[in-house]
């Protein structure tokens, strides 16, 4: 589980082949992102808040 606070926010997972395997928009509030659900393995998670992009890499 991983946890950001943002005021608005899109993130979107996806593997270490770039498809997308989930999008999410956030609005206020701490960000929960339950990856339990995916196998292991390395995946991306693509921020977009405040006009900027981030690319944070999860090894699961």
């Amino acid at each position: 589980m991983y946890n950001c606070y943002c005021f608005f926010a899109l993130v979107v997972i996806t593997d270490s082949r770039g498809r997308e395997l989930k999008r999410k928009s956030y609005v206020r509030g701490y960000m929960p992102l339950d990856l339990t659900e995916y196998p292991s393995g390395i995946y991306y998670l693509r921020i977009s808040a405040y006009g900027r992009q981030f690319v944070r890499k999860v090894v699961k």
